[in-house]
């Protein structure tokens, strides 16, 4: 407007001038003096203009320099582009450094060869009509650099024209930020994955353990009770009266029955001449069809396959009659006639002679019986063969003395007759036994096939006098004895003394049984009984017995260890004094009373020095006949470093590793929680993001580490400033969340951004320096602002760059103006 008007003024100065030299002839003095004085007027006007003019340039000017420090003292880059001819118009010197080029190489330049590379007619803004509005975008750096952007763009006009202010920030370190959070996630969660692995592994081992133990125990139970079965199953018929053989077998078969958990057990006897066999004994389970009347007479014909591997002596193991082999068809069929699913048979061997067999039958169920089982049916068969031999000389001993001599031919046991301290006879089996001759042994003293002394240090000829003597005046000895062979071997044998009386003579008879097999037994029990006693005793898990009122009765090395007590002290002590409270005694109780065992249960237990641990306890009861516990066996194992190792990952999966704050995850955890709050009470919840200001240029200047030192402090500080209720998060650098749960009013917001932005008036205190820190603060409220946690967030941010970019230092609620 100045400007149009000293146009004006000169253009009428010049009129003038023009005007007088055409009339300077005709004019007088007084006329020229007037056009003179005008042209004088013209000119100090025109001078007036011009000052007015250079001020007003001046001023012009000021505004320049004070945009241009504006311009260039933003963070962001900033690109001034024509919209119609997408060319650059400005730049500023942040968008410069980022490109790489001066402002003059870049000024005039197309924009998209720039930023957010784009062919001819497909600019997002005017040829496409999107809003690019904190946009991931990229931009190209003059030697060929890809650099990830964050980018607006807003439309301004200027004379008239179009143009576009695109602002953008390097997006590189948040880029990297992402890649290294999703990389330390992966990480955490490939050590979370192991860490299972780990703990499964030990709790597979732990259980394996534990039934390996069981199993033990079961077998150390089962070999003791066997081991006894057999003890009394052959003192008894050592005993036995011929009479009462059959009533013996059939109690045998009862008791083997039971023992093996079998439905039927039997004996079959071959006739005279081999071609048959009759069921001569049976004992069947409460349910269980007998089969006895039913199975006599049977002969080759009938199970062909059954008799041609009986007569070869074969144990005939079956553990499911329908797998049996081709050529067995009759078998199976009588078999499954019978109901049988598996079955297992020995031979009955006297005198090398086959005369039956033995077998146990399963009907309800298939079994494959273990060897345990198939050796105590093969030692009840010699002691059923035996018994059968017994009562076959007995039985001739009744028709007359040689019936009885062949009874005493064929015995199984060693008999020896004694007439006045010497050896008058004995049978085939005792010179086999014994490994020498009639002619050896006949006149010879009982104790002269004896060591010296027996195993006890007992003098050999002393006790046999002794238990001669006895059975002499009445009393039948059985007995113990160790006795040496022809060929010096010394061997361990049950003997029965007793007196007989042949024609009114008295003689003493002494029937032999070599035990040998029967120690061999003993002494494997006695192995697995100290392998079990090593493996409690060695076990690196705290193994403890104890009464059923919890009284302990026995404890191992670990247990001791682990609960710091002396086995003096701990035998005078109750179980109960493990237990951290009642409450977890009473709960212990109910769950053995209804499932009788706890297994792999976590319990927290207590040293004697009152320390407490988390600990894997299983427990089994040992019951009477009744069904009544009466005694607990059980196996303790400390994971208190497990637990504390799971608590730890799990703290280190939701906090921030530097400060110990909340992560992203746990804070949208908690975010999330509170507007489900916030919606349900009629409330609102509120959002701050908080980012520290110049927080780079500390870093910058004192280093990371005392960058570090600070956030940590920052955070402990906003911490005390907030109710325990609300929550602060760290969301890396210097950019913390914090969330403040049923806000009455929007009003209360700027209470607490205002104790914040107070608590950092005071200086912090960093390795002995004292340092002012202020921060930027943005709020967002639900529901006005948004109502899911990625909005809110987001709105926060966006009015915390609206509070940085306004001077710092202060808070600003959202706003969609922003």
């Amino acid at each position: 407007m100045v400007r149009d008007s000293i146009l004006s003024v000169v253009k009428a100065t010049d009129n003038l001038e023009d005007k007088s030299k055409k009339k300077e002839s005709r004019k007088s003095k007084k006329e020229l003096a007037a056009e003179l004085a005008e042209i004088r007027q013209k000119l100090k006007e025109l001078r007036d203009l011009a000052g007015r003019y250079i001020d007003d340039m001046d001023s012009v000017k000021q505004d320049e320099a004070r945009l241009r420090t504006i311009f260039e003292s933003i963070r962001s880059g900033i690109l001034l582009v024509d919209a119609e001819r997408h060319v650059i118009v400005d730049v500023n010197t942040v968008a410069a450094k980022m490109i790489g080029l001066s402002r003059r190489e870049i000024v005039g330049t197309i924009c998209h060869k720039h930023v957010c590379p784009a062919e001819a007619g497909g600019c997002p803004i005017t040829d496409l009509g999107q809003t690019v509005d904190n946009s991931e975008r990229v931009l190209l750096g003059y030697d060929g650099r890809i650099i990830p952007i964050i980018k607006t763009v807003n439309t301004i006009f200027i004379n008239g024209r179009r143009h576009l202010i695109e602002s953008f920030v390097d997006n590189t370190e948040r880029k990297r930020a992402e890649e290294e959070i999703k990389k330390y996630r992966d990480n955490l969660e490939q050590l979370v994955e192991k860490r299972t692995a780990d703990l499964e592994k030990v709790m597979e081992q732990l259980h394996a353990e534990i039934a390996e133990r069981r199993q033990a125990e079961n077998s150390l139970k089962r070999n003791e009770t066997l081991l006894r079965l057999i003890l009394n199953l052959s003192t008894n018929f050592i005993c036995l009266p011929a009479e009462e053989t059959d009533n013996g077998i059939d109690d045998v078969l009862k008791v083997i029955g039971q023992f093996a958990d079998v439905d039927r057990s039997y004996v079959f006897q071959f006739s005279e001449n081999g071609t048959r066999v009759d069921n001569t004994h049976e004992w069947c389970a409460p349910g269980i069809l007998a089969q006895k009347e039913e199975l006599r007479g049977v002969t080759a014909n009938d199970l062909p396959w059954f008799f041609k591997s009986i007569k070869r002596l074969e144990t005939i193991h079956i553990p499911d009659v329908a797998q049996l082999p081709a050529g067995a068809e009759a078998e199976k069929e009588e078999f499954m006639r019978e109901g049988i699913q598996s079955l297992i048979v020995v031979p009955v061997v006297s005198n090398n002679l086959l005369i039956g067999f033995l077998g146990l039958d399963s009907v309800r169920s298939k079994k494959n019986w273990p060897e345990g089982i198939i050796s105590l049916l093969k030692i009840v068969g010699e002691i059923v063969a035996n018994a059968l031999a017994q009562k076959k000389a007995a039985e001739a001993m009744k028709r007359g003395s040689a019936k009885y001599q062949a009874l005493f031919e064929n015995a199984s046991d060693a008999i020896f007759l004694i007439k006045g301290g010497v050896f008058i006879d004995c049978n085939p089996k005792s010179l086999e036994m014994f490994r020498s001759t009639k002619q050896r042994i006949l006149g010879k003293t009982p104790y002269s096939f004896c060591p010296e002394f027996q195993p006890d240090g007992s003098r050999s000829q002393d006790v046999a006098l002794e238990k001669g003597r006895s059975v002499v005046s009445g009393t039948p000895q059985y007995f113990e004895f160790r006795h040496r062979r022809g060929d010096g071997t010394l061997f361990d044998a049950e003997v029965s003394l007793s007196r007989v009386d042949i024609a009114n003579e008295v003689l003493l008879q002494a029937i032999i049984r070599d035990v040998t097999a029967r120690k061999n037994w003993e002494h494997a029990l006695q192995e697995s009984e100290a392998r079990y006693r090593s493996l409690f005793g060695e076990s690196q898990d705290a193994i403890y017995i104890a009464t059923q009122y919890g009284a302990f009765i026995d404890v191992n090395r670990s247990f001791l260890d682990l609960f710091g007590y002396t086995r003096d002290e701990i035998l005078k002590l109750n179980a109960k004094i493990a237990y951290v409270n009642e409450k977890d005694i009473e709960n212990f109780k109910k769950i053995i009373k209804k499932d009788g065992y706890v297994k792999a249960f976590e319990q927290k237990l207590k040293k004697k020095n009152g320390t407490i641990m988390d600990c894997i306890l299983t427990v089994t009861t040992k019951k009477d006949a009744g069904g009544r516990i009466v005694a607990y066996q059980g196996i303790i194992r400390d994971i208190t470093a497990e637990k504390l190792a799971e608590q730890t990952i799990r703290h280190m999966a939701y906090h921030d590793a530097l400060t110990g704050l909340p992560n992203r995850t746990l804070f949208n955890d908690r975010l999330n929680m509170a507007i489900l709050n916030a919606q349900r009470n009629h409330k609102r919840a509120a959002v701050m993001m908080l980012d520290l200001d110049k927080f780079k240029q500390i870093n910058d200047v004192w280093g990371h580490k005392f960058g570090d030192l600070l956030l940590k402090t920052v955070g402990e500080r906003l911490i005390i400033t907030l109710r325990k209720s609300d929550t602060v998060a760290r969301m890396g650098g210097d950019e913390f969340l914090v969330i403040i749960p049923e806000v009455d009013h929007v009003d209360d917001t700027d209470i607490i951004a205002g104790k914040i932005l107070q608590a950092f008036s005071e200086t912090f205190v960093i390795s002995d320096r004292n340092l002012s820190v202020t921060t930027s603060v943005g709020i967002a409220v639900y529901p006005q602002d948004g109502k899911d946690a990625e909005t809110l967030i987001k709105h926060a941010d966006i009015a915390m760059y609206a509070a940085k970019t306004t001077g710092r230092n202060q808070y600003m609620r959202y706003s969609s103006q922003m």
